[in-house]
């Protein structure tokens, strides 16, 4: 029969870690792992050491209980670790580890080199414990043990005596030499298995990362269909800009744009949160308001915004209770008459602001989202006729909301009215430069908040 060194070390390997993993189970933390791993450890070679011992010293009683005393002793953390008790094994080792080395050192004598066994004893007792107090009264408990043995070799004889006593000292060296080894071994032991752990969890990460990446990107695609480019929301929409700046990949803010019997439909919307949740609410804005607006009769911004909110309320199912969606979408929607420039205008919480004769003007919007709200009223239409060259700004929130500047402030709505003010003399397609340039700047390395959208039109 051929002897292979390879099956030898793998029957080794593979009993050794049915030992040490002895009241270990799925539900075992990472930390309790970690010690009952060293405890176990350090207690099956402790017990099969003093197994060696006590056939060495079957000559000598002392010894001989000493030796059965010590395996019984050492196996009882073991034991403890199997009943789960993670914490307690703990204390336990410590514990019987001072009491049983100083009342070795103190009755051995000089020819006993038991004391020296409190070093590493103080080392794993700061390896058991996440508490700091703990294991530090361990370590003083240990330096305390290790003084009074050296102390009592100075006033007193040893108890026990026998011969071949000198050979002891060999074997309590190479103890401590053991427990060194065993504490250096099972940090190795547990960095190499913690980074092969931490490797392929990593790669299961990235690979789902990859994944969802992919079908966010994939949803983009979608909502950029969706969305009609800049230049193509109208053949006949008079100079204009839209600055659109979503979040994430995917945006919860959408600009919305129909042409219709000689008149110009143009929305900004702001839907409940951004990212993927934004983008699916976004979605459904443009396809109820595609479905809306195909109706035959030419509806006002008001009348749009009453049927979104019913569609809304019924789609999503909101009756107002606790436990229900609250999503929903603040809204400014203008429409246009391309030939006579006469506009109309309603809006869900985002006002309207246009410029005329170098001042800038307000309408208010109603204070009720497109969703669910405690009193829910009928949207308000307002009609506007600017003057020639007048200019027309639809918006969100998210470029006043933006945080930034030198104390980390918001942008603040006055701050985005002083802004277009001072740039009201420059080309709209300057204008979005500058309010691109504006906001990267405010920003500075801050996270960017919130989806941005602003939309100017020149009338």
């Amino acid at each position: 029969m051929q002897f292979s060194t390879n099956g030898f070390y793998t029957v080794i390997k593979k009993w050794w870690h049915a030992l040490i993993n002895v009241g270990i189970d799925e539900n075992t933390s990472l930390f309790d792992r970690k010690r009952v791993h060293l405890i176990n450890g350090i207690g099956f070679i402790s017990s099969t050491f003093y197994v060696i011992n006590f056939f060495r010293y079957i000559y000598a009683p002392s010894m001989v209980y000493e030796c059965i005393v010590a395996f019984i002793c050492n196996l009882i953390p073991i034991f403890i670790n199997y009943k789960k008790k993670y914490g307690f094994a703990c204390h336990y080792y410590c514990t019987f580890n001072i009491a049983w080395y100083l009342f070795l050192g103190v009755t051995a004598g000089t020819v006993d080199y038991s004391d020296f066994i409190f070093i590493p004893s103080s080392v794993a007792a700061m390896i058991f414990f996440r508490e700091l107090r703990i294991s530090i009264i361990y370590f003083i408990l240990n330096l305390v043990s290790f003084g009074l043995v050296r102390y009592s070799h100075t006033i007193m004889k040893p108890v026990f005596q026998f011969k071949g006593q000198e050979d002891l000292a060999f074997s309590d060296l190479f103890t401590v030499f053991l427990m060194v080894f065993l504490i250096v071994i099972y940090f190795r032991f547990e960095n190499s298995t913690q980074e092969k752990s931490l490797e392929e969890r990593n790669k299961i990460v990235e690979e789902k990362n990859k994944d969802i990446l992919d079908s966010i990107n994939y949803a983009k695609r979608i909502q950029t269909a969706l969305l009609k480019e800049e230049e193509r929301v109208s053949m006949h929409l008079p100079d204009h800009f839209i600055l659109f700046k979503p979040k994430d990949i995917v945006s919860g803010d959408f600009y919305w744009a129909l042409e219709k019997e000689g008149y110009l439909y143009i929305a900004a919307v702001d839907c409940t949160g951004h990212g993927v949740p934004g983008g699916f609410m976004s979605m459904l804005g443009v396809a109820f308001l595609n479905e809306i607006t195909a109706d035959t009769k030419l509806l006002t911004p008001a009348e749009i915004l009453d049927r979104l909110r019913g569609k809304i309320l019924k789609e999503l199912g909101q009756t107002g209770e606790a436990n229900e969606s609250k999503d929903g979408m603040d809204i400014s929607l203008l429409r246009v008459n391309l030939e006579t420039r006469e506009t109309q205008w309603s809006g869900a919480n985002n006002p309207l602001w246009y410029l005329m004769k170098g001042e800038m003007k307000e309408v208010t919007a109603d204070k009720q989202p497109i969703g669910h709200f405690p009193v829910m009223k009928p949207f308000t239409n307002h009609t506007i006729v600017p003057e020639k060259d007048s200019i027309i700004y639809l918006f969100s929130d998210g470029y006043a909301d933006q945080f930034g500047g030198i104390k980390g402030k918001k942008f603040k709505y006055k701050q985005l009215q002083e802004k277009l003010l001072a740039i009201s003399h420059q080309p709209l397609a300057e204008q979005k430069l500058i309010l691109d340039e504006t906001l990267k700047n405010w920003k500075g390395n801050l996270e960017q908040v919130d989806d941005v959208l602003i939309i100017g039109i020149k009338v």
